[in-house]
């Protein structure tokens, strides 16, 4: 039997939603830490021996950017850096699946997430992953079995009820294939880091296709995915306006039951005609007892005194 986990991270930054996860043997996943820790070691080496802040960990965005334990960083700097992490990734075997969305053509086109769209986005997309692993790497190999470990996050009870969902599910073909789905910190979880970095380079990736540009992609994606031998498999899809409008139509078709329990799981309230009702009742009786005691204090103002 092949035991493989994955690695799940988000990448957003205004209304671009990425959900990614990387992908590989559980065994390899111990070299690839090794590799990782010691090439942490080497940069921190040069920036002690520098009189320079050392780094606690690797942060896609923080180095790109040049931010927090990255400021002062050079351009150079950087570049060599990303060319030790690329060097990392093509010595090892990785499978990739990221889906992306824009939450503000989410909440345009199922009002109903506008409460909590990043919450919903979480599970709708951790949902097709796991379509996606299971029509892909589980599919490649027969005998595979799939854990799965994610940054922690606000969504991470959303995130094990999705799962559980999932497995529970009589339909879903890979139900027997998926372990186990446990948050983690990065302190304690290594291979959230280059997680981290395949979520940043996906979200980069869906900036650039969503522009339409002619540019290129950018470095560290384009020299791990043209790795000679390859490196590394999978996808990245994004869900457009017109995709989430056709979701739309699925979730107008589902009975009361079955689209409640998703927008619970989301952490979406439902709101029942029942319940309006009632929340109607309540407020005018709320307004009724506040009427009264303003009158009654408005009669103690008034009585004469003896």
């Amino acid at each position: 039997m092949l035991v493989l986990h994955g690695y799940i991270d988000d990448s957003t930054r205004g209304d671009i939603f990425v959900l990614s996860c990387l992908q590989a043997d559980v065994g390899m996943w111990a070299f690839v830490e090794l590799a990782w820790l010691g090439m942490l070691e080497r940069v921190n080496a040069r920036l002690k021996q520098q009189g320079r802040k050392e780094l606690s960990r690797y942060h896609a965005t923080d180095c790109q950017s040049h931010r927090r334990e990255f400021e002062g960083w050079t351009t150079d700097e950087e570049i060599e850096l990303t060319k030790m992490i690329v060097k990392i990734f093509t010595e090892h075997k990785f499978h990739t699946n990221a889906y992306s969305l824009d939450l503000k053509h989410l909440q345009e086109e199922i009002p109903e997430t506008k409460t909590n769209p990043k919450g919903f986005a979480y599970v709708f997309l951790l949902h097709h992953l796991m379509l996606e692993m299971c029509d892909g790497v589980l599919r490649k190999h027969k005998n595979a079995i799939m854990g799965m470990t994610h940054d922690h996050c606000d969504c991470d009870s959303a995130l094990l009820e999705a799962f559980n969902q999932m497995i529970d599910d009589p339909a879903f073909k890979c139900r027997e294939r998926f372990t186990t789905l446990v948050p983690a910190r990065w302190q304690h979880c290594i291979p959230l880091q280059p997680a981290d970095l395949i979520a940043y380079e996906n979200y980069k990736e869906t900036l650039r296709r969503k522009q339409m540009s002619s540019r290129p992609r950018r470095t560290p994606l384009r020299l791990i995915l043209d790795a000679d031998p390859p490196c590394i498999g999978g996808n990245l899809k994004c869900f457009n306006r017109e995709s989430l409008s056709v979701f739309k139509q699925i979730m107008d078709e589902m009975n009361e039951e079955t689209k409640d329990r998703l927008l619970r799981t989301a952490r979406i309230r439902t709101l029942r005609p029942h319940d309006a009702a009632t929340g109607d009742r309540s407020s005018q009786r709320d307004k009724s007892q506040a009427r009264r005691r303003e009158g009654g204090e408005s009669k103690k103002a008034k009585r004469p005194k003896d």
